[in-house]
Order: structure tokens, then C-alpha cells, then sequence
């Protein structure tokens, strides 16, 4: 390849290091640490969610018959449609350490404190893994370190306990392509084994850990090493051979089953595929979701923890027009990235590096109620970052004023990003706020209107529940989370709850 491509890739190995004599580097990514773990541990005091944090710990089986006879393992119980194993024992020792009190019930900070600690830890690895990628430039492995470490599309993934399987699978992720360029550069088996061995422990946290995958072969292509040599493809073998297992175990769970057997279920695991999608609307909702992942990585505005699907998309209609249009624009800026090319493979490598990590959940197979979600972004995000900050760094060397309109620019980008975070963050304090702020996004979702009327059943909160019911009826939203709350209503005295229309109907359905 010539040299004029490797600009972004084996070229860019050779960098000069920036500020790095002797161990006068710590101090970029012991800045970048603290940055992360201030930023977060307020979130510390947040409270447990009613959104899958029952499963994973205020109802778990797994953490309440702990030793007992009948409880559940660890190693072969899916949790909320994922096999997660090593993910539920971090979660256990959590509890063993001070999260579960003595009369059964939980606190909620060990829980906390342990994904900001591994987002910590994680951001820290992201500027290591630049430092290597780059040359050890001090400017593109600070500022990629903070990007990950201040972004407001990460708030999900650390201050939501259920998201534990994010930060922890992260930091295994990054670990293997860390021992992984150390082992292209000195060819010793023991990095080989390190990297295998820490790839299998990240799908052991979450199966989208099998992304790494490509990104071993994009490392291999930054590092100047050609695709097309067998024994490229053969080194990576057992990787892919991980890659597959757990992938099909992830497919098997996610429909409802058991991997012929070897696993066992829990109660409340139900089928997530959404089977009512043509392959025509999967596609649009890959490419708007990724534009949109795009877009809020420049501009993160309009963020919530819950984005639904299109209304008319779930009752066998069409899809807005917008979603073939964001589908398009994301179309063109890949053949953008590949034009890119022509003057270094940075942009192509960014692009690939985000593009490969996302893809499996880009809703081409449809999971779940939601069409994105923030935590989506939390690997893909670290391509974009790299790519960014160093092709900044190289866009400004041709003078020293560029250079310092390049630091102040991104550290002003940087500061943008942690005063969305701050007030991110604030979004997941508790299942109030969470609903709350979503149905702001969406205000006429029948989903959130029946969330926040159980949330406020559950506090007692009988008149704000049943307003929050009957929006829901009045929206549509005949769903057995509605009945079931109108029930538990009228149960507790609230005879009026079926004094609409709406809400008669739900009686009749409800005593049939």
C-alpha cells in the first residue's frame, strides 16, 4: 500500500511523541481518570430503576437464594434475554460487599460505584489504545480518552445498573485489542493467548463483544499488514470460532430458548424478535439509527433513555419518510469515508471501526420496543473518537497558531459534552425522572404513559397513576401492563378508574 494511504495507519505509527519523555505521560490519562470518576460519582446516590433492574438485582433469584438450595447458577441462567455469566458474578460480589442489606433488600451505590469505576478504568484504556495507534501523540490519545470519557450517549451505560454488561465487556474489549498490538508488534505467543483469553471473558459480559472480531483486522490494516496473506486470516481462527459460539447462543436466547439445553431459563424471559418488520424497513431502521448515532456524537441533543418505534411501523403501516432520508445520508457519508481513501485511511478506518461495532445492533434484526438506544454507542463511539482527534491533530500541523486552535477547540468540545453529561446523567436518577424525561421526547407513547402510571401505582400515588393509565387507553395502548394497573387501581378503591370509555373497555377485557 502506498505510503500516501498509510498516513492514517502505519505512517502514523511513527509520529514523534508529544510531551512523553521518561513517565511525564501519566499524566494525560491519570487527568483523563479523574475526569471520568468525578463526572460520575454523583450518580452514585442514584436509585434502583423499575426497568430490568428487578431482574438483575432487586428480584434476582440468582443474588436472594444465593447458597440456598434451587438458586439459580450463574453459568447457566440468561438474564432479561442475555447469557452474561461473568456479568451476574461481578453483580453478586457486588452484593456480597455491601449491596445487599441484612434483611434482604439491596442498596443501590456498590452496584453504581462499581460500572463508574470500570468507566473509569475504560476511558483510561481508550487513551492507551490511541497512544499505541498513533505514535504515542500525546494530542489524539488525551482528547480520545476524554471524548469517551465525557460523552453524553454514555450516561446509559454507566449510571444504569442493568447496564453493567456494557462497561465490563468494554473493559475486556479493550484489554484484547491492547495485548493485541503488542502482539502483532513482537509476535510472542503469550500476547497471543493474553488477547484470546481476554476476548472470550468479554463475550462472557455481553455477546456484542464478538465485534472485535473486524477490529483485529483493522488494527492489522492500520499497522500496515496486508489482508489478502493467509496467515492474517488464519491467526484469527480460534477468534472467530468464539465469535460464532457465543453468537449463536445470543441468537438462540434472545428468541426464548435454552442452546439445546444447556442453558436454563428464567422466569419472565419472553421471545424479543419483533417479527412484524418487512427486510425493506430493518434496512431504514439500520441506517437511521446509525445517522442518528452519527449526528449525536457532534450534537447530542435530543437524548432519552427510551426511543420507540414509529406508531404506524407497529401497526402494519409504513415508516415516516425520514427514515429512508437519514438511511441515504448514511449511505453518503460512507461513500464519503471511502473516497477518504484517495488521502489517508483514517477517516475509512474511523468509519469501519464504528461501523463493524454498531451494526449488530442496528435493529436489522429487531430487538426489543426501542429503534436505538444511547448505550448502542459506548464501543463504536471510541473509533469515531480516535479518528477525530487525531485527524485534528494532523489537520492542524502545518502551524503552531493551528495547533493551538486544535487544543482549544477540542477541550471547548469537551466541556460542551460534560455539561450535557451533567445533565444526562440527572435523567437516570430514579424511574421518575427516567420515564419522565422520556415521555418529554415522546409525549404521546402509550408505553411510557403506562410506565409512569405503574411507577406511580407502586408509590401510591393512585390519582397520578390513573391519569397517567387513562392517557394511555387514550392513546391506544391496550397492552396487558395497562389492564393489569387499572386492576390493581380499582382494587385499592379507585372505582372511577373506569368511568371513561377507554377505561370501561379495559374493565371488560380485564374481568374476561
Amino acid at each position: 500500500m502506498a505510503k500516501k494511504k498509510q498516513s492514517g495507519g502505519n505512517a502514523a505509527a511513527q509520529t514523534p511523541a508529544t510531551g512523553n519523555s521518561s513517565y511525564q505521560f501519566l499524566w494525560a490519562p491519570a487527568l483523563v481518570a479523574l475526569i471520568a470518576f468525578i463526572l460520575y460519582f454523583p450518580a452514585s446516590g442514584n436509585s434502583f430503576l423499575d426497568w430490568d433492574d428487578q431482574m438483575y438485582v432487586t428480584e434476582n433469584p440468582m443474588l436472594l437464594l444465593k447458597d440456598k438450595p434451587g438458586a439459580p447458577s450463574v453459568w447457566t441462567t440468561p438474564i432479561a434475554l442475555n447469557y452474561h455469566p461473568l456479568t451476574m458474578k461481578t453483580i453478586e460480589w457486588d452484593a456480597a460487599r455491601g449491596g445487599m442489606k441484612k434483611n434482604g433488600t439491596f442498596e443501590p451505590g456498590p452496584f453504581i460505584s462499581t460500572n463508574i469505576l470500570l468507566h473509569t478504568l475504560n476511558s483510561v484504556l481508550v487513551f492507551f489504545l490511541a497512544w499505541l495507534l498513533t505514535g504515542r501523540n500525546m494530542f489524539a490519545s488525551l482528547f480520545s480518552g476524554l471524548l469517551f470519557a465525557v460523552h453524553p450517549m454514555h450516561v446509559e451505560s454507566v449510571a444504569w445498573i442493568s447496564e453493567r454488561k456494557d462497561v465490563l465487556y468494554t473493559f475486556f474489549f479493550l484489554l484484547s485489542l491492547l495485548t493485541w498490538l503488542h502482539f502483532s508488534q513482537a509476535r510472542k505467543p503469550g500476547w497471543y493467548a493474553a488477547s484470546l483469553l481476554l476476548f472470550i471473558l468479554a463475550c462472557l459480559s455481553k455477546a456484542m463483544a464478538v465485534s472485535l472480531v473486524p477490529v483485529l483486522f483493522l488494527l492489522d490494516w492500520w499497522n500496515g499488514r496486508s489482508l489478502r496473506t493467509t496467515g492474517v486470516w488464519l491467526e484469527k481462527l480460534p477468534f472467530i470460532s468464539v465469535a460464532v459460539l457465543f453468537g449463536l447462543m445470543a441468537m438462540d436466547v434472545q428468541a426464548g430458548g435454552n442452546f439445546h439445553g444447556w442453558l436454563s431459563n428464567v422466569e419472565g424471559a419472553k421471545n424479543a424478535i419483533a417479527s412484524a418488520f418487512t427486510l425493506t424497513q430493518r434496512a431504514q431502521f439500520a441506517g437511521y439509527g446509525m445517522m442518528q448515532y452519527l449526528i449525536r456524537f457532534f450534537a447530542p441533543f435530543g437524548l432519552s433513555p427510551f426511543y420507540p418505534y414509529p406508531e404506524q411501523s407497529l401497526q402494519g403501516g409504513g415508516l415516516p419518510a425520514s427514515f429512508a432520508a437519514y438511511s441515504s445520508v448514511f449511505l453518503a457519508v460512507a461513500g464519503v469515508a471511502v473516497w477518504s481513501m484517495k488521502r489517508s485511511i483514517l477517516g475509512l478506518w474511523s468509519f469501519l471501526f464504528y461501523f463493524f461495532t454498531v451494526i449488530l445492533v442496528s435493529q436489522i434484526i429487531s430487538v426489543g420496543m426501542v429503534v436505538m438506544a444511547d448505550r448502542y454507542t459506548y464501543v463504536p463511539y471510541i473509533g469515531l473518537g480516535i479518528g477525530l482527534s487525531y485527524g485534528i491533530w494532523q489537520l492542524s500541523s502545518r502551524s503552531a497558531g493551528a495547533r493551538t486552535a486544535a487544543w482549544a477547540g477540542m477541550t471547548l468540545f469537551c466541556l460542551f459534552l460534560t455539561i450535557r453529561t451533567v445533565s444526562q446523567r440527572g435523567v437516570w436518577k430514579d424511574t421518575e425522572t427516567l420515564w419522565t424525561a422520556a415521555l418529554e421526547q415522546y409525549p404521546g407513547d402509550g408505553q411510557l404513559l403506562t410506565n409512569l402510571g405503574n411507577y406511580y401505582g407502586q408509590m401510591n400515588n393512585l390519582d397520578k397513576a390513573a391519569y397517567y393509565f387513562e392517557e394511555a387507553l387514550k392513546q391506544g395502548d391496550k397492552t396487558a401492563k395497562v389492564y393489569e394497573g387499572l386492576g390493581n387501581l380499582y382494587s385499592k378503591g379507585r372505582r372511577d378508574v373506569f368511568g371513561s370509555h377507554q377505561a370501561r373497555s379495559a374493565g371488560r377485557q380485564l374481568l374476561l
